[in-house]
């Protein structure tokens, strides 16, 4: 009795919240002929919310009913086309569930949300019609996956095969040796711009920065007879007797 007087509005925000914050769904469908599972208002409704709030949805069937839908695929646009006509029946106006204080609680969500039935149903027919691409996309791309060794493979020569296979695999070392090549061009700057910088750095003083040092050592040696005459003695005899002996004059 309680269950039917609850608030509709807070039936979907408590669902959604949940769904949300488990970030995922898993819907189980009995079967793909005449699915119980999108004759049910519960099961649409969370259809419904989780394309609301952009959670992936994961549908799974038993293996056998699974098997049948596959070999549906196999038989091209008319075995898909019957696959999506359950789908195209679904009517959230018409969905059942076991207790019907359920259903009107539920009906009573949609139409005081945003929403009305035929935006919930527009948005779960889409929501499994995308399964159902995807389904027959990932069957395919296994077939083909399948059959490759059988029309590519079988009828080919073994040695012309491994000469394609080594082709390529020295097709991909030429791309790796590529990417050294280029790593190498890119150091290379590098290493000119630090053999500049070394040669400045050894390279030697300029004529212009002898002759600083030797001005200020002229000038150092001009005052100091005033500063010290004793030392401007001993460093005028040291540098004068070489220059005596050298154009010939004796010591005194």
């Amino acid at each position: 009795e309680n269950r039917g007087k609850e608030d509709p509005n807070k039936l979907a925000q408590v669902f959604e919240q949940n769904l949300k914050r488990i970030g995922k769904m898993v819907a189980l469908l009995d079967d793909w002929e005449d699915p119980l599972y999108v004759t049910r208002i519960w099961t649409i409704f969370e259809q419904w919310k989780a394309a609301q709030a952009g959670i992936p949805v994961r549908v799974i069937m038993p293996p056998e009913a699974h098997k049948s839908m596959l070999e549906q695929i196999e038989k091209g646009k008319e075995g898909i086309e019957q696959i999506l006509e359950p789908i195209r029946k679904i009517s959230s106006a018409k969905a059942k569930a076991t207790v019907e204080a359920d259903r009107e609680r539920i009906n009573d969500a949609i139409k005081n949300s945003n929403a009305n039935h035929k935006v919930v149903d527009l948005k779960v027919k889409m929501a499994l019609t995308r399964w159902v691409g995807s389904a027959v996309s990932a069957h395919m791309n296994g077939l083909i996956a399948d059959r490759t060794d059988e029309t590519v493979y079988k009828d080919t020569d073994r040695k012309i095969l491994d000469d394609v296979v080594q082709e390529m695999d020295r097709q991909e070392d030429g791309k790796k040796h590529e990417l050294t090549d280029t790593d190498s061009l890119e150091k290379a700057p590098r290493e000119a711009d630090q053999a500049v910088l070394t040669l400045h750095a050894e390279k030697p003083k300029a004529p212009s920065e002898i002759w600083s040092w030797a001005m200020a050592l002229l000038r150092s040696l001009l005052l100091l007879p005033w500063f010290c005459p004793d030392m401007w003695m001993i460093v005028l005899s040291t540098v004068l007797a070489p220059l005596a002996m050298a154009v010939g004059i004796p010591p005194q």
